[in-house]
């Protein structure tokens, strides 16, 4: 509040939120201004208080899973190129290529519900967990999903050309 040319100190602060001192409708609009807050925020009862809390990490949660739901995209992307470089060159990965292989199948949407089907506490999760990813999968088990010209591959070109996607290094 100083940078803004009021004599506050850290007593006036205090004096502020305990109700002994009124804040100035001059004072609120800077106040606002510098906590990123509406003005009417300074109004709020106890319990609007606590729901914009809630509000907020609510917000931050989502901001994390998009975060992370990029990130797994990117990293499935690495993953086809490392996998279509290899099987260029010939190599025989065995099981470590298996391993990525499935690994590409796993989309977000089956990741969601998996976590669907756990919370839900079915007796048989695993076989429907299975199930799911066999029907994610959309394409001929033997065939692998990220050969140059396959759906993963091709999908993932895709968003990064629109610009929905950014390659990571």
């Amino acid at each position: 509040m100083r940078e803004r040319g009021w004599k506050w100190s850290q007593a006036t602060v205090w004096a502020v939120e305990k109700g002994d001192r009124p804040l100035r409708l001059a004072e609120a609009n800077d106040l606002a201004a510098i906590l990123k807050k509406p003005v009417a925020a300074f109004m709020y009862s106890p319990g609007e208080h606590e729901i914009e809390k809630a509000d907020q990490r609510l917000q931050e949660s989502r901001k994390s899973l998009e975060d992370a739901l990029t990130s797994h995209l990117h990293k499935r992307i690495r993953m086809a190129q490392l996998l279509d470089a290899a099987r260029r060159r010939g190599e025989d990965l065995g099981r470590v290529a298996r391993a990525g292989e499935a690994h590409l199948r796993i989309t977000p949407e089956t990741v969601v519900r998996e976590w669907r089907i756990r919370e839900a506490g079915t007796s048989q999760v695993s076989d429907e967990i299975n199930e799911t990813r066999l029907v994610d999968a959309g394409h001929d088990p033997s065939s692998p999903p990220w050969t140059p010209d396959g759906p993963l591959v091709a999908a993932l070109n895709e968003e990064i050309k629109n610009g929905q996607l950014q390659e990571d290094s």
